[in-house]
């Protein structure tokens, strides 16, 4: 993703988390390892991704 897009996420995400939780604060920090596509070998991410999609 780039910079703009990665704004544009982040500034959404803020915007949602403060009308749901407007009581916490929210802060999101780029985790520059991740490589898009490629899932970490640890299931980490597969479980995050899996636990999402739970209603």
């Amino acid at each position: 993703m780039d910079r703009a897009g990665a704004d544009m996420w982040a500034s959404t995400f803020t915007l949602a988390m403060a009308e749901r939780k407007p009581q916490d604060v929210w802060v999101l920090l780029p985790e520059h390892s991740l490589v898009p596509g490629c899932l970490d070998g640890g299931g980490v991410q597969y479980l995050l991704v899996g636990l999402s999609r739970v209603p």
